[in-house]
This record gives structure tokens, sequence and C-alpha cells, in this order.
């Protein structure tokens, strides 16, 4: 057997085969104790996670420089777990039981609806945007606070606020009188906010970039008769 003693606390080291034992003797390396190496190998045998008590250990584990332990679940079931997923607390239950504990945290929509996070309450998935980076295509939250998020941001106007403005005007346009798609005008340069108006009239307003010159033009060139 080849053998070696470590440079630093003399401790006789063995090797299994000569390539190890030449690599170590060319660059004078310390056992596992000294270099710190060993502190990585403790013993989880009987050791409790969450719901789950350690077993023994697999050797050799499945995956290459990860040790694997047997576990078995309060609820029975047993199968292998990395060590660094049991002691970093990713791994406290099986599958099972996470899906009972969850419930609505592991699976938060089905083929009709969908959980809202902010609502906190379950929705018919068409009041949703759509997200194809999330499994079920839709956004975690319903249009109806992406839109009062959005209001927030952009205006500083509350949902509150938007509800008061709405009951204010009938729910209809200030300028034409109709309730489709409206949305909200404010002062470009001052930022103030004016009231409701519907996309065509808002986009009429900001063609004539609100100058109140080019409206009254506008007006009179409206009165006006012609006569070709």
């Amino acid at each position: 057997m080849l053998q070696r003693s470590c440079p630093r606390c003399l401790l006789t080291i063995n090797y299994t085969n000569r390539s190890n034992f030449n690599r170590a003797e060319r660059i004078k390396s310390c056992c596992k104790v000294c270099t710190g190496q060993a502190r990585f190998k403790p013993d989880l045998i009987g050791r409790r996670f969450g719901k789950l008590i350690v077993l023994n250990k697999v050797v050799p584990s499945p995956k290459s420089h990860t040790s694997a332990w047997a576990v078995r679940c309060d609820c029975g079931k047993e199968w292998v777990v990395a060590g660094g997923s049991l002691k970093s607390g990713n791994t406290t239950r099986c599958w099972a039981c996470k899906s009972v504990d969850g419930g609505i945290k592991r699976r938060r929509f089905n083929g009709k609806e969908k959980w809202c996070q902010s609502c906190k309450d379950w929705l018919q998935l068409d009041k949703f945007g759509v997200n194809l980076a999330n499994p079920s295509g839709k956004m975690a939250h319903c249009k109806e606070h992406v839109r009062a998020d959005w209001r927030k941001a952009e205006y500083g106007i509350s949902p509150e606020q938007h509800a008061a403005m709405l009951r204010k005007q009938n729910e209809r346009c200030a300028i034409c009188d109709c309730n489709f798609n409206l949305c909200i005008d404010h002062n470009h340069k001052t930022g103030f906010v004016r009231g409701l108006l519907c996309r065509r009239c808002n986009m009429m307003l900001g063609h004539l970039n609100d100058d109140v010159a080019k409206l009254e033009k506008a007006i009179q060139y409206l009165k006006a008769e012609f006569v070709l």
C-alpha cells in the first residue's frame, strides 16, 4: 500500500492508486483534516430536517461530488436527497406533503380560473393578461390591478381617486360623452390630471399639442360656410 505522512500533523495517509500518490507527493499536500476538507463530510444519520429523517448514506452517490442520503418523510415515503439540499433547508418534506401543505401556493391556476395575488381570490382566466413566461400563460395579477398599479406609478392616482373620477363623469368621456375605452388625460408640461377622455378625444388633443388657439381655429373652421 502506498503511504506518506502529512507534512503538517505527520499523520499517515494511505492512497489507493499511484496516480493520486504521485500527485500528492509532487505538491506536498496535507491531509484532509489539516486542509479543512474533512468538515464537509458530516454524519447525518438519524438527524431530522423538517418532516424528513435521515436513514443512511448512499454510496456511491448517484451524482458525482455530491453526498447522497436516504431519507424518510413522516408520511412514509422514502427517497434519496442530496446532502447540500438537506443542510441548506431546501428539502424538508416530500412532494406529496408539499402539495397538501402548500395548497394554493403550488398550483394557482386550472383550466377555468387563476389565483390573483392582489385580489387574494380566484378569478376567470379572461381577467388576466398574457405572459408566456409563467406556467399558466397568464400574468400573476389581474388586468384591473395591473392598470391600477400603472396609474399609480404614472399619474399618482390611487384606485379610490380613479373611482371618484368615474363617478363624477358618470363613467363617460368629458368631451364626446361616450363610455368606451376611457383613459386619463393630463397636462404633459405640469403633469396635472384633467379628467377622463376616450382614446379618440385624447389623441385629438395630443395631435393639437393641447394648443387652445388651434382648437379655437378648428371650431371656427367647422362653423364657417364655404362656397365652392
